[in-house]
């Protein structure tokens, strides 16, 4: 397993929460329902900001713009 981090990041505040998995395709689909989960029933934060996925070494696997 590697580790990953998501990150939501909104009007200057940030999140960032660590995700275990072992590659960059079950990290996305992890990545995606723990976002819907952080985001319910509304926090703007996950609901709203830019989501940002990275691996280990900080290299960005995939991104979503703020809303």
């Amino acid at each position: 397993m590697a580790t990953y981090y998501l990150s939501a990041e909104l009007d200057g505040d940030i999140q960032t929460v660590e995700l275990d998995a072992t590659c960059d395709g079950d990290a996305i689909v992890a990545g995606s329902l723990r976002v819907m989960s952080l985001a319910y029933p509304n926090v703007a934060l996950w609901a709203k900001g830019e989501i940002t996925l990275t691996d280990s070494d900080g290299l960005i696997i995939q991104t979503m713009a703020a809303k």
